[in-house]
């Protein structure tokens, strides 16, 4: 199982619960802060604990924001390494910008 990061709102640490078992009908799987008790639950019939531990671990995990400025980042790393290269930036890359700028404003 991944690490779970900290809570989005608080900052403080979260926990990942379980109920049920491969063998009930019911299996949930909860991840809760310690602190704001802000919680996420992914519960399944079809699927085993294990799935539910890993789909609630990601879903926690996801922060849009970061994902936002990776991109960014990684579109003006791009951009700088085609200067550095004496290289004509692509057309793709100025609209990956031109999207990495509208997240950033956005924000």
């Amino acid at each position: 199982m991944n690490e779970l990061k900290n809570c989005p709102f608080c900052g403080e640490k979260a926990e990942l619960r379980t109920t049920g078992n491969d063998y009930t009908k019911k299996r949930v799987a909860e991840i809760r802060c310690k602190s704001c008790c802000t919680k996420m639950r992914v519960g399944a019939l079809k699927h085993n604990l294990e799935w539910c531990e890993k789909i609630v671990t990601e879903n926690w995990n996801t922060r849009k924001i970061e994902s936002q400025l990776l991109e960014a980042v990684l579109a003006y790393q791009e951009l700088c390494t085609c200067y550095r290269l004496g290289r004509r930036p692509s057309e793709k890359l100025f609209v990956k910008l031109k999207k990495a700028d509208k997240a950033l404003e956005d924000m």
